[in-house]
């Protein structure tokens, strides 16, 4: 029987062996609260290797709620924001807050 620890030991050890293709690669492990913006033209995948969040469309009130070892894929551009608080005003992921939010940023490759 998978226990939480098995699933948590597999998942980041799939995590480690995927090989991303994109035009950029980003790692954040922002501190909660939290909410980052994005509205990247082109397709986005989000992993969720700790915690939990909730995704939510411009525009829409409904939130879609994901937890540690989900991942989740956008085809198309579409604006959103990834949060775990609700009283945070979205802002925009910018490498100025690497130093504080483990964020790295690196080309990926097409």
């Amino acid at each position: 029987m998978a226990t939480a620890s098995n699933r948590a030991t597999c998942s980041q050890c799939s995590l480690r062996t995927v090989r991303l293709r994109g035009e950029e690669v980003v790692c954040c492990a922002p501190a909660s609260p939290f909410a980052i913006s994005f509205d990247h033209p082109g397709g986005t995948i989000h992993i969720v290797s700790q915690g939990e969040l909730d995704l939510q469309f411009d525009e829409q009130p409904e939130m879609h709620h994901y937890r540690q070892d989900d991942v989740f894929m956008l085809p198309v551009g579409r604006p959103h924001v990834i949060r775990h608080g609700r009283r945070v005003s979205p802002r925009r992921l910018a490498a100025a807050a690497s130093r504080v939010e483990g964020i790295t940023h690196g080309e990926g490759t097409r």
